[in-house]
């Protein structure tokens, strides 16, 4: 029952000789741990008033932490009337402020596979339930290069990019994207006409000349609406040149440009590079 009706979140504290930490922990489609506390240092040897105090600190705010939990268990479960299990799979934050400041709702469908972080989601209103998002939960990503490419119609439009949680400012792990959903699902890839080349071209002109690097222009990344028109996506490594980087778990069996490595800086050449691969049909990447 409690399964079906919550995401099972809970309080995990490791012991590692005289250190200790307290993690946050919830199951979705698989258990999610986020460490909550540094390690606290409980060896005799570092024992001072301020130690003290920050163990107590600690431990006192774990206590109520956790006697908050039960009752909250006590209450979701117990006042359930009919299993949830499609809403606890999801995240909880399904509204967001768009750029003028009206409020966007939305309900999640689904997490598109493989990712663990991007769910597909519609519209809450009842009059607007076409409207579908794509909502995205990323360590970095640059809204400047988004929302440029959106205003020459060549993105989503950027409904969100911030905090999931605006009312705890200073949580900072993760940002919130939330984009218009492309629905025809199209490459470039599968129709690569010159027409489109060109728009292509010059999006990504568009993007240097305002001194910006997109850095992964593999053909997922690159699609065409229903209207034909070019669509870039993903710009979590995007950003300026000279400060953009390529992330440190950069995937091993990409044929990358030449420079390309964890946690190198990105290159317009590179993104030229991309350019010139997109359209050779054996070399879907």
């Amino acid at each position: 029952m409690v399964h079906s009706v919550t995401c099972c979140p809970i309080f995990a504290v490791t012991l590692s000789g005289s250190s200790f930490s307290v993690y946050g922990s919830a199951y979705t489609h698989q258990w999610v741990f986020q460490e909550l506390t540094q390690s606290c240092i409980t060896s005799a040897d570092n024992v001072n008033h301020s130690t003290v105090r920050t163990v107590a600190r600690l431990l006192w705010a774990l206590r109520e932490s956790v006697l908050h939990l039960q009752e909250w268990y006590r209450t979701t479960v117990l006042a359930c009337e009919y299993p949830q299990f499609y809403n606890r799979l999801h995240p909880a934050t399904s509204s967001v402020k768009d750029p003028s400041g009206a409020t966007v709702g939305f309900c999640y469908l689904r997490r598109i596979e493989p990712h663990d972080k991007v769910f597909l989601a519609f519209a809450d209103r009842v009059d607007d339930r076409d409207r579908m998002y794509v909502v995205k939960f990323t360590p970095r990503y640059s809204a400047e290069a988004h929302r440029l490419l959106a205003a020459a119609n060549c993105a989503p439009d950027l409904v969100y990019c911030g905090s999931p949680y605006p009312e705890f400012p200073g949580y900072t792990r993760m940002q919130m994207v939330v984009t218009e959903h492309v629905p025809s699902g199209l490459t470039m890839w599968e129709v690569a006409r010159k027409p489109l080349r060109d728009k292509l071209r010059g999006a990504v002109n568009l993007l240097h000349s305002q001194g910006m690097v997109h850095g992964d222009l593999r053909w997922p990344n690159v699609l065409v609406n229903r209207e034909g028109h070019i669509r870039l996506i993903d710009f979590e490594w995007a950003g300026l040149e000279g400060v953009a980087r390529y992330p440190d778990d950069l995937a091993e069996d990409v044929p990358w440009p030449v420079g390309a490595k964890p946690g190198a800086l990105i290159t317009k050449v590179h993104d030229m590079y991309w350019l010139e691969r997109l359209f050779k049909p054996r070399e879907r990447v």
